[in-house]
């Protein structure tokens, strides 16, 4: 809600193009609306935020998702870093609007239920959970990702090459236009067990592991003994968070 900000990181619409389209949607009958905060932004202070927040709860979406700013590699952030840094709040400020939105929007009635993620009972967002939880997904389209069984899979960037790719394939093939593919052993499936798992503010439970993978966690106990005694995995019966 702060055109200034928008304009500062190259966005092409306005405040006003939000709260009009977020309006639209509402008065064609869309009964479950997402919307995305960026914290940690260029020039953004407390008091924008805080702004955001208070006229966004006024809206009352059912799912808001709250993102830290990350900048990659090749995109234009990356490559003004030099202009683009100094007018980066420091982290103490990024944690402190990631801390701020929690606070105001579970008081709103919102569940966190996801590092990231708040929602109303009953709208948090299955596909991420799916994601979250190990489940399988298929992706459509060029550039969409695929995770079946063990198999994860990128399809082509191309929509040309992706539908060429389609037009020609059999029946039965799973991953017709993937440009890459890769197998996740045993190992790897069980770290992101724990990587994806406790992303969830509820955590993992350590029986949903030995259910997975047809063992007990046995081996990764000293780890998580560790961070147990450094304050950081809570244990609660059967589960860790």
């Amino acid at each position: 809600f702060s055109d200034r900000i928008l304009k500062t990181i190259g966005r092409t619409h306005s405040t006003e193009d939000f709260i009009r389209t977020f309006a639209m949607f509402r008065e064609e009958g869309f009964p479950d609306i997402n919307v995305d905060i960026i914290t940690g932004l260029p020039r953004q202070r407390m008091n924008d935020l805080e702004s955001t927040i208070r006229m966004l709860t006024e809206m009352n979406p059912e799912h808001i998702s709250v993102y830290s700013l990350s900048i990659s590699e090749g995109s234009r952030f990356f490559n003004e870093i030099e202009e683009i840094g100094p007018l980066l709040p420091d982290d103490d400020e990024e944690r402190e609007m990631y801390h701020f939105s929690r606070e105001a929007l579970t008081s709103a009635g919102m569940s966190h239920y996801e590092i990231s993620n708040f929602a109303y009972p009953g709208f948090e967002c299955r596909h991420n959970l799916s994601c979250w939880k190990g489940g399988n997904y298929f992706g459509f389209g060029a550039g969409a990702h695929s995770y079946i069984g063990r198999r994860r899979a990128a399809n082509c960037r191309s929509p040309e090459e992706y539908i060429g790719k389609v037009k020609s394939s059999g029946q039965t093939e799973y991953f017709p236009a993937s440009e890459t593919m890769e197998i996740l052993t045993d190992k790897a499936s069980e770290k992101e067990f724990f990587l994806l798992g406790f992303r969830l503010i509820k955590g993992i439970s350590e029986s949903e592991f030995t259910g997975k993978f047809h063992k007990k966690p046995d081996e990764y106990q000293p780890k998580i003994e560790y961070l147990i005694r450094q304050g950081l995995v809570e244990r609660d019966e059967d589960r860790l968070k």
